[in-house]
Formats: structure tokens, C-alpha cells, sequence
């Protein structure tokens, strides 16, 4: 009688495991999304999966979501040495697909956090070198500027405008 009894509980647990690793190896990656894939056994991350479900080898291969979405960074402040002297600029970016790998290991994914705080050093290091002067043509340069900086880290900058500008 206590073979009949374990026959049923080896069922359940034979089935639960089986549900866990079937759970474990799907990735459905949404619109606006990579999936950067890490394999623990080589160490290296793998092709991103495009949009759509996926199947992985549950434990082995470790999916995160990336968001590819174009991102604005707003209300950007540089003061003055004077406090009252500011610039407020916006700038619309997005990671260029090609070097998504490289930009996930770099960045981690949230990025537009770094980026933020990144565009923001580049325009307060290059008022303070004197590589951009505050003149009539301010926005052109900090368009070249940021463009070649975001460029560095794998993003596409685009749609960068000069909001404010009180002297």
C-alpha cells in the first residue's frame, strides 16, 4: 500500500519540476526591447533575441530585458560661477543596436541614468575648457559635441536643443 501512495507524489513533483524549467526557459521580449542574453557557462553575452517569445537553457542562459527606446533627457542645468547664468538644453537619444552587448556590460540597463549625468559633465567640462563658448552659435556646438560623446558609449543623440539661455 505505501507503493501506491509514493507513485502519485513522484507524479507531482516529477510534473512541478517539469513546469519550473519550462517556466525558467521562456523570454518573451516586449516592443521597444532587446533581450541581452548572458551565458554563465562561456561568460560572454550571446546575439540580443529580437522582439517576440524565446526559449532559453533554463539556469545557463540569463536574459535581460534592454529598453531601445528613444529616451529625453530634459532640464539639464549648468550654473555659472555667478548662479545666476544657466543653460537648460534637451537632448533625444537611443542606443544604436549593433553594439547593444557592449553598451549592457558598460552601462547596465539603466543607462539613462548615467546618460543623464554624462551629458551634463561633457557640457559643464567643455564651458569650463573653453571648447564651447557661451555665443551664437552655442547650439551648434553643443549639438557636434554631444553627438561625438554619446557616439563613444554606442548611442545615437539626435534632436538636441538649446531650451534656455539667461546671462
Amino acid at each position: 500500500m505505501s507503493n501506491q501512495r509514493k507513485a502519485p507524489i513522484f507524479w507531482i513533483l516529477g510534473a512541478g519540476l517539469t513546469a519550473i524549467a519550462i517556466q525558467a526557459s521562456y523570454c518573451s521580449v516586449k516592443p521597444g526591447f532587446k533581450g541581452v542574453v548572458f551565458n554563465r557557462l562561456s561568460a560572454q553575452f550571446e546575439e540580443p533575441l529580437e522582439q517576440g517569445p524565446h526559449f532559453l537553457i533554463p539556469f545557463i542562459q540569463k536574459p535581460t530585458l534592454f529598453p531601445v527606446k528613444t529616451q529625453r533627457i530634459s532640464n539639464i542645468l549648468y550654473f555659472t560661477k555667478e548662479k545666476d547664468q544657466y543653460i537648460r538644453y534637451s537632448v533625444k537619444y537611443e542606443p544604436l543596436l549593433d553594439n547593444i552587448n557592449d553598451t549592457y556590460r558598460k552601462l547596465g540597463k539603466d543607462y539613462n541614468i548615467t546618460m543623464e549625468s554624462y551629458a551634463n559633465a561633457v557640457l559643464r567640462n567643455a564651458i569650463v575648457d573653453g571648447s564651447v563658448t557661451i555665443s551664437n552659435n552655442l547650439e551648434n556646438e553643443m549639438k557636434s559635441l554631444l553627438i561625438s560623446k554619446f557616439k563613444e558609449y554606442h548611442f545615437n543623440a539626435h534632436d538636441i536643443k538649446l531650451e534656455e539661455l539667461k546671462l
